[in-house]
């Protein structure tokens, strides 16, 4: 969970740093690197 909402924030802070009025999602692949060969 604690790596989840660190993923976030970073997706937040991504957005506020490349300008006003932007959205930046955070993929399960930021998340959890280890799902990728399902």
């Amino acid at each position: 969970m604690d790596q989840l909402i660190e993923t976030a924030d970073r997706a937040l802070y991504e957005a506020k740093e490349t300008g006003r009025n932007r959205v930046c999602k955070a993929t399960m692949e930021k998340v959890l690197p280890e799902a990728e060969g399902n």
